[in-house]
């Protein structure tokens, strides 16, 4: 790089811009071509359970035991394989600039008791305990349907990511014109590095350390969503201590 010198000034800013801007998009390319990878691998492990479930189904000698069996895990399967898709098709619209966004008056507190409903089997199955705490009665200006998708898949990686037993708990609380909704765990927590990265699209840190399902874009679609809405969405985590995702969105005042 000395013969950067030897040019003006800033013809050598513009080469080693021009090379960080290559390094970035290689970078990110490799992401994508990892997350495609890993995503192909994602959507024929159920389609594979599905198939040979099936397929037991149909033998002669089967009982009825075993095709019940059989028909849960297709079951099973089937859910999972919709996740992924749906998952895909969320990423795929906001890529494309289609995702649309519907801003109302949302009351925060049913809006959550809601989600929890919705995860409570996933957390008995690995006995962990869900807890509402200083839950206010704020209504904020958000789409009820993506704030509720964003709130579930924070609530699931709490769960997943966590330890059998563990603990998962929300809160909420009024920060100047926003309303700060917390969703924390005590599981294995992230390292700074980590959280740089954990929003980032195409990575899957999360899912590849716990070793779990998911196509990993879960956090990234959340990032998405919640900036759409107005809001801001981050992480607070300390290794081995557990970690703390929160969002902000604008609060709605009763005059």
């Amino acid at each position: 790089m000395i013969w950067l010198f030897l040019l003006p000034p800033y013809i050598g800013k513009l080469i080693v811009a021009k090379e960080k801007a290559l390094e970035h998009a290689l970078l990110a390319d490799n992401a994508k071509s990892r997350f495609l990878a890993n995503m192909s691998h994602e959507l024929r492990t159920p389609l594979n359970g599905i198939i040979g479930y099936s397929q037991m189904v149909y033998e002669e000698d089967i009982d009825m035991e075993e095709a019940r069996y059989a028909t849960q895990k297709i079951d099973k399967a089937a859910h999972h394989l919709l996740a992924l898709i749906s998952e895909l098709l969320d990423l795929a619209s906001i890529e494309s600039g289609k995702m649309k966004i519907k801003k109302e008056v949302v009351e925060l507190a049913p809006l959550i008791n809601d989600a929890v409903n919705l995860v409570e089997s996933t957390a008995g199955k690995k006995h962990i305990n869900i807890k509402l705490r200083s839950i206010g009665h704020y209504k904020i200006m958000a789409d009820r349907l993506r704030l509720k998708q964003v709130i579930v898949n924070l609530l699931s990686n709490a769960i997943k990511y966590n330890h059998d037993n563990g603990h998962v708990w929300l809160e909420t609380s009024a920060e100047k014109d926003k309303v700060r909704i917390n969703i924390c765990d005590d599981g294995p927590g992230l390292s700074k590095q980590e959280q740089a990265k954990v929003f980032e699209p195409f990575e899957r840190l999360m899912a590849d350390s716990a070793k779990v399902e998911g196509a990993g874009i879960g956090l990234m679609i959340s990032r998405s969503l919640i900036k759409m809405m107005d809001g801001d969405i981050g992480v607070e985590s300390e290794k081995d201590k557990g970690s703390c995702f929160w969002i902000k969105l604008p609060i709605v005042r009763s005059f």
